[in-house]
């Protein structure tokens, strides 16, 4: 009986041992032309852990979570409409159990900037609107307790209070548009064009259905 008690301790050790990313209140936003462009924003976030393996290389299992942000549209008097992303409430994503040591989180926001009124055209899909993802590649995972930091996200720092925009060039006697993503009227770092079928009737893409 007197073993049970060290090993019961040694379990309730290893249960407690947690660690979680937290993402408080926060808002950001960015303007585009209107009627022009959506965008899908939300907050991820991630936690995994390590599990034994017999090799060298690591093995994870992860749990996530997605958080749409909510979106507040306010058209301007210039042409441009104010896309305004909020996070109303504190969420968190805990990572705990009885394994291996190496649990880690994250969070990020991720971005989503589709075309309103074009479509990516190829093999049919005239459904499928042109879009540009920024994901935060995959995030930095901690393996501490973590808070988000809206101020030093990669991708609401390229967004924030800039104007976001499609540049489209035909190419001479080809058959697509090379599609590129602007911020104040440059191309937006991280970032690279992408061709689209063109429709030969108007030398831009085609229309979504």
């Amino acid at each position: 009986m007197k073993y049970l008690i060290p090993l019961s301790t040694l379990f309730i050790g290893l249960s407690a041992q947690a660690v979680q990313t937290t993402a408080r209140p926060f808002s950001f936003e960015f303007y585009a032309p209107t009627n022009e462009l959506n965008f899908d924003v939300t907050l991820e976030q991630w936690c995994r852990y390590e599990i034994p393996v017999w090799s060298d290389s690591a093995e994870y299992k992860t749990k996530h979570q997605s958080t749409p942000l909510r979106e507040k549209r306010t058209k301007l008097g210039n042409g441009l409409t104010r896309f305004t992303y909020s996070l109303n409430s504190t969420k968190s994503l805990e990572q705990t159990g009885f394994f291996k040591s190496g649990k880690e989180c994250t969070s990020g926001v991720r971005i989503i900037v589709e075309s309103a009124k074009y479509a990516l055209g190829w093999a049919g899909q005239y459904s499928r609107p042109i879009e540009f993802k920024f994901l935060d590649e995959m995030y930095a995972f901690k393996e501490y307790d973590t808070t988000f930091d809206a101020q030093s996200d990669k991708n609401i720092r390229l967004f924030s209070d800039n104007e976001i925009s499609f540049e489209y060039k035909t190419s001479s006697g080809g058959n697509q548009v090379n599609v590129t993503i602007l911020s104040n009227g440059k191309r937006m770092r991280s970032s690279f064009p992408q061709g689209v079928l063109k429709n030969p009737k108007t030398n831009m893409p085609y229309k979504l259905k």
